[in-house]
């Protein structure tokens, strides 16, 4: 008697010891017979399901489970009691589980199975996935992510083995190199480099491979053309799961512009510099102004040199510089006057070129250079000097020339790449065509002894001929791939920075510019290089047409207002030269037609297609009127 006691007492520290192991497990545990009941359940399972033990027990499992899977598992329970087989028993899969609330989460369920006193007990284990769902799915976004930005980003992304062999590269890569992937993948790092900045480069790859220490380097790649292009490169090792080192993973950024900025600018400080130098011995103005709370300037001092650099006297300026002011360039005056007021608000240093009529030498550039500093009653006087610029202006508008001719040769030789890479494509197919083509004309000049073959060759040419169409289908998609970024822009106040620079630049010569702004016009969704490129082509042709033409004055109008369909703004550029013939204005927008001695006939088609691009329209207007006459339309931006 008192062994059976000690036995029970036993077993029941058994089961305690069991339903408390079961009940702080971290997994849900659910025990059910073989209809289905739930028999035991444990804490975190009803936690799982937000119910209490209680309301489960007696219960059948197709409590937890959503319509589809009810199916399912009544459909299993009944082939598995007949048969004894199941290719879910032992293992686990993920399903969706159902919450008291009627809300669904995602489960990991494990089915084992006991007999006891020959009845069958199922017994679940539950787990809740939600968190590593959301990893797997927060992992494979970014992954997409990250493959997104390897094929959108403007870096170039390049990895090499140890050896310095290519063995992948994205997009950017491939545009910045102007090779294609077949050429660069392969290729050693060694052959792209400019042979005097691979060294320095070849030790930094080597010094990364064997320490893992990641570089930042600037190096110069060799392009197909034979020019350079100036490269950041951020390079860090790759390495296998055993940590041993496979290779590099290089960020290529184009800092050409950079560099040629660094150039100019450099430049440019030397010339300061050296001008900074000299200022005591050339004749430059040394002067201090003043800005009355009326708007007025007056010069208290005035070194000499005002007499040959302004055409003044000292005692000129000295009560009251209106004179200096009255000759400055009616185009600039405005423009001088905002800039000193900005200058004085800081107060900063006041900083300007601008054109001034000079009594006896006529138009003349001049640049000021002013310091504020001041005074006890709270006024500004500043000082600086004045100087003539007229020879560097000339020498900067000769260099942007310089700079516009290297543009168009380059584009010239796009463009004849560019027809190769056409003329190679097309070659093929259509010689093969050619060749199908003769074929059948000799066997229907024989009399078509054997027709099967003239099907054949005829069949032949129409597939030849479809493969040309379609590489120029497949070019013209390639072309058209590139995805143009837009913002709301003001088409008012790019029409009056073109025609600002184009001033500035000299490549108005003496005729006149109309602009007629529309008042309270809507920002258009565009990109402001491609509008400024248009524009200055546009008005670039217009001014070169009426030189040619032999006209010393006329005027380019520009106009902007609302498109009469009130959806778009309309941009229209109006010469007053010879105009267009009628022929001429039916080919203008065709590819190589020019009507320049040095054109290339792009500019227009060019200009075109970046308008289209943009949802807008790009023509030419035949009217009774002299000159010739383009319009463009632009959308207007969505309201955020």
């Amino acid at each position: 008697m008192r062994r059976l006691e000690r036995q029970n007492a036993e077993l029941q520290r058994s089961h305690a010891r069991l339903q408390c192991i079961v009940d702080t497990a971290s997994n849900g545990i659910v025990t059910a017979d073989q209809d289905g009941i739930i028999l035991t359940v444990n804490r975190a399972a009803a936690r799982m399901f937000g119910y209490a033990e209680a309301e489960l027990l007696g219960r059948s499992v197709n409590v937890l489970m959503f319509d589809a899977d009810r199916l399912h598992h009544d459909g299993w329970i009944k082939a598995y009691l007949a048969t004894g087989h199941s290719s879910v028993m032992g293992s686990s899969r993920d399903l969706v589980g159902r919450r008291k609330d009627g809300s669904g989460f995602p489960l990991n369920l494990a089915l084992g199975e006991f007999v006891a006193e020959g009845q069958r007990y199922f017994t679940a284990v539950l787990q809740d996935v939600g968190d590593r769902k959301r990893a797997e799915e927060a992992a494979r976004t970014r992954a997409e992510q990250l493959a997104a930005i390897f094929r959108q980003t403007t870096v170039g992304f390049v990895q090499a083995d140890i050896a310095g062999r290519i063995f992948w590269v994205n997009d950017r890569f491939c545009q910045l190199l102007g090779r294609s992937r077949a050429t660069l993948e392969g290729c050693l790092l060694a052959n792209l480099v400019d042979e005097l900045d691979w060294p320095e480069a070849e030790g930094m790859f080597v010094h990364c491979v064997e320490t893992g220490a990641d570089f930042v380097a600037e190096q110069r790649f060799v392009l197909p053309d034979g020019g350079r292009l100036w490269a950041r490169s951020h390079a860090s090792r790759l390495c296998d799961a055993g940590g041993r080192a496979t290779g590099i993973l290089a960020a290529i950024v184009d800092i050409t512009d950079r560099k040629h900025a660094e150039l100019e600018m450099h430049e440019r400080l030397e010339l300061e510099g050296r001008l900074a130098r000299i200022a005591d011995a050339v004749p430059g103005v040394i002067c201090s102004y003043r800005l009355r709370s009326d708007g007025t300037i007056l010069m208290p001092f005035a070194s000499p040199a005002v007499r040959e650099v302004l055409g003044l006297e000292p005692a000129d300026v000295g009560q009251d510089a209106g004179c200096f002011f009255g000759r400055i360039h009616p185009d600039d005056v405005v423009e001088v006057r905002a800039s000193m007021a900005e200058a004085a608000a800081g107060p900063n240093p006041w900083r300007d070129a601008f054109r001034y009529r000079h009594p006896n030498e006529g138009e003349r550039w001049l640049e000021g250079h002013f310091l504020p500093q001041r005074q006890d009653d709270g006024s500004l006087l500043w000082h600086g000097f004045l100087m003539d610029v007229t020879d560097r202006k000339a020498t900067e508008r000769q260099a942007r020339e310089n700079q516009r001719q290297y543009e168009r040769l380059l584009k010239l030789e796009v463009a004849s790449q560019t027809i190769a890479a056409i003329a190679h494509e097309l070659n093929q197919p259509l010689s093969a065509a050619a060749s199908y083509a003769d074929a059948a004309l000799r066997f229907l000049q024989a009399g078509n002894p054997k027709p099967a073959k003239l099907v054949h060759a005829l069949e032949q040419g129409v597939q030849q001929i479809g493969r040309a169409g379609q590489v120029v289908h497949e070019l013209f998609q390639f072309i058209r791939a590139g995805e143009i970024l837009t913002e709301p822009l003001d088409v008012n106040g790019i029409v009056r920075e073109v025609i600002g620079r184009l001033r500035e630049d000299g490549h108005l010569g003496g005729f006149a510019t109309l602009m007629e702004l529309a008042d309270d016009l809507r920002p258009v969704s565009a990109n402001r290089l491609h509008v400024e490129k248009v524009l200055i082509n546009l008005i670039r042709n217009g001014v070169e047409a009426m030189r040619d033409a032999g006209l010393s004055s006329g005027a380019i109008v520009v106009t902007v207002q609302t498109s009469c369909s009130g959806d778009c703004a309309q941009v229209t550029v109006r010469d007053s030269g010879p105009g267009l013939e009628p022929e001429a204005s039916r080919r203008i927008f065709k590819p190589f037609f020019t009507t320049k001695p040095e054109g290339l006939g792009m500019g227009l088609v060019l200009s075109r297609a970046l308008i289209e691009a943009h949802g807008g329209e790009l023509w030419a207007e035949l009217t009774e009127e002299p000159g010739a006459t383009f319009h463009l339309t632009l959308p207007f931006a969505q309201d955020p």
